[in-house]
């Protein structure tokens, strides 16, 4: 797994495990906490991007991996802003306003 460098852009930016090949979610379109199957424009091989919000300090990770089976677990992110681990994901929202 491979956690792309940090930039001050609101656009998320992240690199096919692959090829290298930089994307962006201008639109949006990755679920937080949940595994995104994406598709590499360059090399045309499906790869799977996961979003993480920190508890701590909001701010997002974003983790690729070459398949959903390789990805990690959104609570054993540690977040790339404020090192501390335990990233919230919407689950985990629901799950405590449920208990």
């Amino acid at each position: 797994m491979n956690e792309p460098p940090s930039e001050s852009s609101s656009v998320l930016s992240f690199p096919c495990p692959r090829c290298g090949h930089v994307h962006d979610d201008e639109y949006e379109v990755i679920d937080a906490a949940r595994p995104t199957d994406w598709r590499c424009a360059a090399c045309g091989n499906m790869f799977s991007v996961l979003l993480t919000e920190c508890w701590h300090c909001a701010g997002e990770t974003l983790t690729v991996a070459l398949s959903e089976t390789e990805q990690c677990i959104a609570s054993d992110v540690s977040c790339r802003n404020c090192g501390r681990p335990g990233l919230r994901s919407e689950q985990t929202d629901c799950e405590e306003l449920a208990g």
